[in-house]
């Protein structure tokens, strides 16, 4: 199995950090700066206590959030399971249950910063789920190398029968 450049030497886990498309950075960081300046004026205008306290509630919870997803959206591949993390929100993925990784440009939504995807499909789910691995080949390796049926064929791995 080929280590991938985030291993960390004490540690059996490989660490993959999502890719992010300029894009993305560039639209999630102007409206977290526009919820901000929004949350300023509302704070300072003569508006009434409830709707500025309401306005608050959503709007800065909305601004951190969105950061913290894009710099927060990672997957770390153990013995057994695939860890993924988006911001807060966390899955879990059995290697024993995936069935398919195949490349992807879906935009549909996922835990992945990037157009440049994998759609993993696995049992649990009947749809699957998105990545973004920033580098995605090493992360191919690490995955197929975790389960014995589990074959890299290129830029996609199935699980042979």
């Amino acid at each position: 199995m080929m280590a991938s450049r985030y291993d960390s030497l004490a540690s059996p886990q490989r660490y993959f950090p999502s890719k992010r498309d300029r894009w993305l950075v560039l639209v999630l960081w102007g409206a977290a700066v526009a919820l901000v300046y929004a949350s300023i004026d509302v704070a300072t205008s003569p508006t009434p206590a409830a709707f500025k306290l309401f306005f608050l509630l959503i709007c800065i919870p909305s601004a951190v959030l969105m950061p913290w997803i894009l710099y927060g959206t990672s997957y770390t591949l153990t013995d057994e399971v695939l860890l993924i993390r988006c911001g807060p929100f966390r899955n879990r993925v059995l290697v024993s249950a995936i069935q398919e990784v195949t490349p992807s440009r879906s935009p549909m939504s996922g835990p992945a910063c990037s157009l440049d995807r994998l759609h993993i499909k696995y049992g649990g789910s009947r749809l699957g789920i998105l990545v973004s691995p920033l580098d995605k080949q090493p992360f191919l390796q690490d995955l197929a190398g975790l389960d014995s049926q589990l074959s890299l064929q290129g830029d996609r791995i199935v699980r042979s029968a």
